[in-house]
Formats: C-alpha cells, sequence, structure tokens
C-alpha cells in the first residue's frame, strides 16, 4: 500500500527521527526534560504542527547531545 518512504520536513527518513520518549530513553532522562530543553532550544528538534504537535528529534542530534553529556561540567549547563 504505501511504499514510498515518508519524510518529515527538514529531517529526512523516518529512521532517522524519533519522538521523546525514545530520545528521553536514550538519554536515560525524563521525557519532560527532554521536552524542556527541546522548547528551549538546547537539543534540535522540529515540533509537528497542530495545538498539541509533538517534537520530533534527529537520532544524530540526540545522539550528539548524549555524548556532550559526558563532557565536565555540560550536565549542569542542561540542567539550568
Amino acid at each position: 500500500m504505501f511504499q514510498k518512504l515518508v519524510t518529515a520536513p527538514k529531517f529526512g527518513h523516518m529512521s532517522e527521527l524519533m519522538g521523546s520518549i525514545e530520545a528521553a530513553q536514550l538519554l536515560d532522562r525524563d521525557r519532560s526534560w527532554v521536552l524542556e530543553l527541546a522548547r528551549r532550544g538546547v537539543i534540535p528538534a522540529q515540533k509537528l504542527p497542530g495545538r498539541t504537535g509533538a517534537y520530533v528529534f534527529k537520532r544524530a542530534d540526540v545522539e550528539q547531545f548524549r555524548a556532550s553529556l559526558d563532557e565536565p561540567d555540560n550536565e549542569t549547563r542542561a540542567a539550568s
């Protein structure tokens, strides 16, 4: 039925994308923490249209952010 790959604006193939729950699991954090950082632009994300539009994250961005948390003092800055 749907044989073409679905793509999201600015991001590319769906396999490169994740929602806030998966991003939170990858970062070993609460979903609310991830969403707050996305709202503030600390973690790059795209908000989907609509009143309750979800945030969509590029896997590479979340992995890069996770790596930055391992650097000294970065976790304190990300939490504030």
